[in-house]
């Protein structure tokens, strides 16, 4: 499928998620289902791999959002965006908690024409809280997964405070697949990204004159840090080709975060 939509649709992005329904439907997904599943999203999410050391663009969606929040450090009190920036509306215009319950009355927010009844709003955040999920309590996939999707839960126990506890090694196996990618991209974001030095201060110095100092030295403003990020060539802090640049770490790091994020398909 992500083959043909890609290479011969011409999709530049794709993402894929399991149908939800009750276990007795004849397409709903088994538990073998989801290790194939599994085995092709990890097989995809090494082809991403290769792609972004190779500075190639991958369409793999799924794996490059759960990059993007690893990166940027998410830790989230809600699965999605589902009573929060998204919503489904129905034919009727009822605004529901997304699409999936879009003509839902137990799991409507408000109408097109009246708004969003912002208490039925807050009562769904204050209940579906990540911190009211004792079952995700020591889980530590929990602020990628935060209990997983709503309409599952439903589907699946009934009530949408549920955790996915179905899926729950799944979303495990495959947060392990994407932390895998992330340190891999982030050892060779580190090693091989140029860094250059922005400025070089010159301090402590009474006797010489600057533009001496800077004549002695090895390295100018403008050049290259190729030091940074490989241990075997840093120097330390007493080292004086050395100091004047580690002092610009600043710098440095900014630097390398926009290497990773450029890296992690942030352009």
């Amino acid at each position: 499928i992500f083959r043909h939509l890609v290479d011969e649709v011409g999709f530049r992005s794709v993402g894929f998620a399991p149908a939800t329904t009750a276990l007795t439907r004849d397409y709903a997904v088994s538990e073998d289902g989801y290790d194939r599943l599994l085995s092709q999203f990890r097989q995809l999410a090494f082809e991403y791999r290769d792609a972004m050391l190779e500075n190639r663009w991958h369409a793999f969606s799924n794996v490059r959002e759960t990059l993007q929040e690893i990166h940027q450090g998410h830790a989230k009190a809600y699965p999605c965006g589902a009573g929060i920036g998204l919503m489904g509306v129905s034919t009727s215009g009822d605004v529901a908690l997304c699409h999936r319950f879009a003509g839902s009355d137990n799991h409507k927010l408000g109408t097109v024409h009246g708004g969003v009844d912002r208490e039925a709003q807050t009562r769904f955040l204050d209940t579906h809280h990540l911190a009211n999920k004792t079952d995700c309590a020591t889980c530590w996939a929990r602020p990628v997964c935060s209990g997983g999707c709503y309409h599952e839960a439903h589907t699946r126990y009934g009530d949408t405070t549920k955790a996915n506890l179905h899926y729950c090694d799944w979303i495990r196996a495959w947060t392990d697949v994407c932390l895998k990618v992330y340190a891999e991209l982030l050892s060779h974001a580190l090693r091989v990204w140029k860094v250059f030095i922005e400025r070089i201060d010159i301090v402590g110095n009474v006797r010489t004159m600057d533009k001496v100092v800077r004549r002695e030295m090895r390295l100018a403003e403008g050049d290259p840090d190729r030091a940074y990020g490989d241990p075997d060539r840093r120097g330390g802090e007493d080292d004086p080709q050395r100091a004047a640049s580690h002092r610009r770490r600043g710098y440095r790091a900014a630097a390398v975060r926009k290497a990773i994020t450029r890296f992690l398909g942030g352009r």
